[in-house]
């Protein structure tokens, strides 16, 4: 074989480096299709995991709208089901008139580009980490925990008021706390309020946008 190689490198040296160089390149194309393709997984993967907070499914209506959180009694009967959290998603802001008048958007939204996540702080299914302040107190309390890299953009910290609209109206919150990481990092950036103080504000008492689900041990996990 060597011989043979030592020949035709000697006779058709173009056509040999060629080769070689298209090998090489293959061979490259194949690492670097695995490359990606473990980022595209592991991108997925936390994508799937920040969405779902610590659940293994996420229970929400065909459209997208808010439904009653009674069934949250009924799911966590199920034998299959170690814990249910009720969990209200909405994105802050008031109708953008302008842009909604030029047909860009029927649904633009002008305000802080936050999505809102209404949690039960007495019923978490993940551990949120604050790199400052406290995490959500009572429910009813109009309070907010951010991302802390979000809040330092803009100025804000422990303490501070941050205005924020969700329904009808404008609402003063108080900043309790900051998060290490941003809940939404899958997509917009996340702030976290008690579930009853952002049902209250959207005038929607007994409402959520879905119930996180953590099965028992040895139960089939989300794709």
């Amino acid at each position: 074989m060597l011989l043979l190689v030592r020949r035709n490198v000697r006779q058709r040296p173009a056509r040999t480096l060629f080769t070689a160089l298209a090998i090489a390149l293959g061979v490259a194309m194949i690492f670097a299709m695995r490359i990606v393709s473990g980022a595209i997984s592991a991108s997925a993967q936390a994508a799937r995991e920040s969405r779902l907070a610590g659940a293994d499914l996420e229970i929400t209506t065909l459209v997208g709208g808010h439904f009653s959180v009674d069934s949250q009694a009924a799911l966590a009967g199920l034998p299959e089901v170690e814990r249910v959290a009720p969990l209200l998603r909405v994105l802050e802001g008031e109708p953008d008139a302008a842009a909604i008048a030029e047909g860009l958007n029927s649904q633009a939204l002008r305000g802080t580009g936050l999505t809102l996540l209404g949690l039960d702080p007495a019923n978490l299914l993940t551990t949120y980490r604050l790199a400052q302040g406290d995490f959500l107190s009572a429910a009813g309390v109009e309070e907010v925990v951010l991302p802390a890299a979000w809040a330092a953009l803009r100025g804000l910290g422990v303490g501070d008021k941050l205005e924020l609209v969700s329904g009808p109206g404008r609402r003063s919150y108080t900043i309790t706390g900051l998060l290490e990481h941003d809940p939404g990092a899958a997509g917009p950036p996340a702030a976290l309020l008690p579930l009853h103080t952002l049902q209250a504000a959207l005038g929607e008492p007994g409402q959520v946008s879905s119930l996180l689900v953590r099965l028992r041990p040895g139960m089939a996990r989300a794709p």
